[in-house]
Order: structure tokens, then C-alpha cells, then sequence
């Protein structure tokens, strides 16, 4: 349980931003956030929505946990995509041998990375070292610029992250897309065209794995 445990992100951010609790409210806090899962918040801050409103440190902590729990959904969410990605590519295809199932994996590997670069976001903004924007391309401009390098990130991986990023944008403004040789050839609307493979899937199947690596290292006591 999180109050056994202080060296815990939560743990540390209520003890940081409750400093005119009492040691007993503190541990009834951490207590009730088991697994870094939160419980009703006004109930397990012991006030009515009013008293909350009214109570700035409170609402501090609340903002805290909102934000706590972002991240952790956003790398549950990467989880989840990597592992039926991984499945689908090592265990499915190789059983259906139906290469359209590639624009599906592709899509669990690209959910997955936006999960980990979002999980990644929630966290910095969390301990205030950056801002996070309304529009997606200044958050990706702030992941790439700020936060990637600090996540152990190399040139090499930034840009096959940048690559499935574009790939997928591609992929979804197609204006057809079909399969050819092994591979699935996305058509452009100015008939420019992208192939994936299953040399491709791989490739970014084993970049979305050390983005995770990376980004749970990072995020740690998760």
C-alpha cells in the first residue's frame, strides 16, 4: 500500500503539496490512493465539493492526482496496444498469413507511442517543467525538443518516432490503400505512395518496446 511506500510519486507529491495537513490526514490520503488507483475524491478528502472549491491546497492535490492518473492511464493504454501488437505480429499473422492485418498491427504500435509520448507529457507538466498545448503539434515539438533526450531517447529513435507519426497521418488521409507483393501500399491523394512490410512492422514494433523501456525506467514506482 502507497503509505508503506514514500518513495512513491503520489506519495511524495501529497506530502509536497499538503504541508499544512496533519501526519494523520496525510497517511488517510496516501491510504486511500492504493496503487496509485484514486478513490472518490471528495470522499477521500473529506469534503463536500463546496469545502473543496474553497480549499486551495485541496484543490492542489486534486489537480495532482487528476494529473497522476493521466499518465498512468496514457502508459496502461501503451501497454495494453504494445502486447496485442506484439501478438498479433509474432503469433496471428504468421498463423491467417493475411497481410492486411499490417494497417491494424500498425495501428496498435502508433497508439502505443502516442500513449508513451503522452504518458511522458502528463508527467513533466505534473513537476512543471513544461507546458502542454491545445495543439497536438506543439506538444509533439515539446516531446521531441524537451522531454526526448531526457528519456534517453537517440536521434535515430526521435526519427522513427517522427516517422510512424507522419506514416500514420498518411495512412489516414489515404485515398486508397491495398496489398501488393507482401507489403501494403498507402496511395496519397497526389498518388505518392508508402509500403509496410513485415521487416517494417517489426522495426517499429521493437522502437514502440524500447520507447516503453524507456519511458517506465523513467516514470518509475508506477
Amino acid at each position: 500500500m502507497l503509505e508503506n511506500n514514500p518513495n512513491s510519486t503520489i506519495y511524495k507529491l501529497i506530502n509536497k503539496f499538503s504541508l499544512s495537513f496533519s501526519p494523520k490526514i496525510k497517511k488517510t490520503m496516501c491510504h486511500h490512493t492504493l496503487n496509485g488507483v484514486v478513490c472518490d475524491r471528495h470522499l477521500f478528502l473529506g469534503c463536500s465539493k463546496i469545502e473543496l472549491e474553497q480549499t486551495p491546497h485541496l484543490k492542489n492535490v486534486v489537480s495532482i492526482l487528476d494529473m497522476t492518473e493521466k499518465y498512468q492511464e496514457n502508459l496502461g493504454e501503451a501497454i495494453k496496444n504494445l502486447q496485442i501488437a506484439d501478438h498479433m505480429t509474432y503469433i496471428t499473422l504468421p498463423l491467417v498469413n493475411d497481410n492486411r492485418l499490417l494497417l491494424k498491427i500498425f495501428d496498435n504500435i502508433y497508439k502505443s507511442i502516442i500513449g508513451c509520448i503522452n504518458a511522458i507529457l502528463n508527467y513533466e507538466y505534473l513537476y512543471k517543467r513544461i507546458k502542454i498545448y491545445k495543439n497536438t503539434e506543439d506538444n509533439l515539438q515539446t516531446f521531441t525538443h524537451r522531454c526526448a533526450k531526457n528519456y534517453n531517447l537517440t536521434n535515430e529513435q526521435i526519427r522513427k518516432i517522427q516517422q510512424i507519426i507522419t506514416l500514420n497521418k498518411q495512412h489516414k488521409q489515404s485515398a486508397m490503400e491495398f496489398v501488393k507483393q507482401n507489403k501494403i501500399v498507402i496511395l496519397s491523394d497526389s498518388l505518392g505512395t508508402q509500403t509496410i512490410d513485415v521487416q517494417k512492422i517489426k522495426e517499429f514494433l521493437l522502437l514502440a518496446k524500447e520507447l516503453l523501456m524507456h519511458t517506465k525506467n523513467k516514470i518509475k514506482n508506477v
